[in-house]
């Protein structure tokens, strides 16, 4: 429990490479398969012209894809029976109710995906990974949450989302929201820029929200709310914090010094309490840290991150890290 923000950005970078070489688990297929998509979506979008030259040939080719649409259309329309209507609306209700809770209309936008409960388990120094089984999924502005149940052996590992993260195995541009129980619990947003760490915003959720629990094998609602430059943060149904990256970082807010022992005679108090000062001051300067790395940012007019991906996320210092995943959705906000 030494090291707290700036130590899960340097876990992130290094989370980049263990991509790009294999983890051990389906994070380098999922990266791979985000690569593949992504560069895919940049084509489309920059409207490159793959038809032939010859316009008959060409008109022949549309025609065919045409005729091929409208039989996928109607196939489709004909498998769409009541039932499944009615599943589709039942399990889209809870998601209703809670973006109330987020202040977001729910008749602009959509649930893009509803995610089956899923466990991820990283064990090591410095390991990462990250799961969606909806990895084509573009998202802009939008809104993520998820029941987060968590074990992890040092204070600084943590469970989160990935999230507007450009799929590069090697130049990862992407945010990252992550709770982390060091401290009585953080809530991290992290900045990747071209696969360096280059800040993050420091939250105590705590602040706001009393309910948050900060031991292991516990469970917090967590939702991040993204439009534009601004992101907003909530756990179990509050608000905990709000970033503007357009804006100058706001001064960071310390936590209060541990207590000494009344009776400083006892020694295994005392040892206790040195320890706990000991993790308090790592964390202090962590939190400096931070803000001058955001404020450097800010200064350079380093560019927001418009669009991409998203996933469940884990991250460990060290020893054995465990997240569990549970009712997680993901809502797209539509003008």
């Amino acid at each position: 429990m030494k090291r707290t923000a700036f130590f899960l950005m340097i876990m992130i970078a290094l989370g980049s490479a263990i991509l790009a070489c294999g983890s051990g688990s389906d994070a380098d297929a999922t990266a791979q398969a985000i690569n593949d998509v992504f560069s895919k979506t940049a084509t489309a979008a920059a409207g490159v012209n793959q038809q032939p030259d010859d316009p008959l040939v060409t008109a022949q080719v549309q025609a065919s894809a045409t005729a091929q649409a409208v039989q996928v259309t109607r196939t489709a329309i004909s498998e769409i029976d009541m039932e499944a209507q009615k599943a589709t609306t039942e399990a889209a209700a809870p998601v209703l109710g809670e973006l109330k809770l987020y202040d977001v209309d729910t008749d602009q936008g959509y649930v893009a995906w509803i995610h089956q409960p899923i466990t991820l388990t990283v064990d090591g120094y410095m390991a990462f990974d990250f799961a969606n089984d909806h990895p084509e999924t573009i998202i802009r502005d939008f809104v993520i949450s998820s029941d987060i149940t968590w074990n992890t052996q040092y204070g600084s590992s943590g469970c989160g989302f990935l999230i507007r993260s450009n799929g590069d195995q090697n130049k990862q541009d992407s945010y990252m929201a992550l709770i982390t129980r060091g401290g009585s619990g953080h809530l991290i947003f992290a900045i990747l820029e071209d696969g360096e760490p280059v800040g993050g915003y420091d939250i105590f959720p705590r602040t706001n929200d009393k309910s948050f629990d900060w031991d292991n094998d516990t469970t917090n609602r967590v939702a991040v709310k993204g439009q534009g430059s601004v992101f907003t943060f909530y756990t179990n149904g509050t608000q905990v914090g709000e970033i503007d990256l357009t804006e100058p970082p706001p001064k960071p807010v310390v936590p209060a010094a541990p207590k000494s022992p009344d009776d400083q005679l006892d020694l295994k108090a005392m040892d206790e309490y040195r320890k706990q000062l000991e993790e308090y001051q790592q964390m202090v300067q962590d939190i400096n840290d931070n803000y001058s790395a955001l404020q450097t940012r800010f200064e350079m007019k380093s560019p927001i991150f418009e669009k991409g991906f998203t996933g469940m996320a884990i991250v460990s210092e060290s020893g054995e890290t465990t997240c569990h995943f549970k009712d997680t959705w993901l809502w797209i906000i539509e003008e």
